[in-house]
């Protein structure tokens, strides 16, 4: 579902969550812990961009 992909990648909600995106896509929890590899992020915004 288009709006689960945007949800996962929402910047506000990540925030609320104490979670950051590094440069390379990579999503990190509070102590800097990895959640989602590197691309995560720059994997799902090229899907959307393709819509």
């Amino acid at each position: 579902d288009i709006e689960a992909l945007k949800d996962a990648i929402d910047e506000n909600k990540m925030a609320q969550l104490g979670w950051t995106v590094s440069k390379y896509g990579a999503v990190k929890d509070e102590n800097e812990r990895p959640l989602f590899k590197t691309g995560f992020v720059l994997a799902i915004k090229k899907i959307l961009d393709q819509l």
